[in-house]
């Protein structure tokens, strides 16, 4: 479910379009998000961090680290509620995406990795045809 922490959609400038920070949030930042982390970093054109909305995460989520990313996904739907919740002035005009994955998986789980490409992939896919674009646009 891709959804905005507002209605009107943040402009950027089309030359930023090469390289996407990807922020992949979970409960403890122990399973889930680093295991995207790891997965979608080996990805061209992609930095990719996570962070946990527990106090007692490796890796806290903070406003700054919610400001660094270009785009969101949360593992789930009480996710996207406390980042509405503890972070709307950063999440203000920032890309979410949920991607309804519960805690049940370990670090690297196969059948995790198999999820998450299968559901991040074509928000990826999305950035770079929106790449494309702007370059066709920038070379007209």
């Amino acid at each position: 479910v891709r959804k905005r922490g507002r209605d009107k959609v943040g402009t950027k400038n089309m030359n930023d379009l090469r390289q996407k920070n990807i922020l992949f949030i979970c409960t403890a930042n122990c399973m889930r998000s680093p295991t995207a982390e790891k997965i979608f970093s080996e990805y061209p054109g992609i930095i990719a961090t996570s962070a946990g909305i527990n106090e007692y995460s490796p890796v806290k989520l903070t406003h700054d680290i919610i400001r660094w990313a270009d785009l969101i996904f949360v593992m789930e739907q009480r996710h996207y509620e406390h980042l509405m919740r503890k972070h709307l002035g950063a999440i203000y005009d920032k890309e979410m995406v949920i991607l309804g994955i519960v805690d049940q998986y370990q670090f690297m789980d196969p059948e995790l990795i198999e999820i998450l490409k299968n559901r991040v992939t074509p928000y990826l896919d999305d950035l770079e045809n929106e790449e494309f674009r702007a370059s066709s646009q920038e070379s007209e």
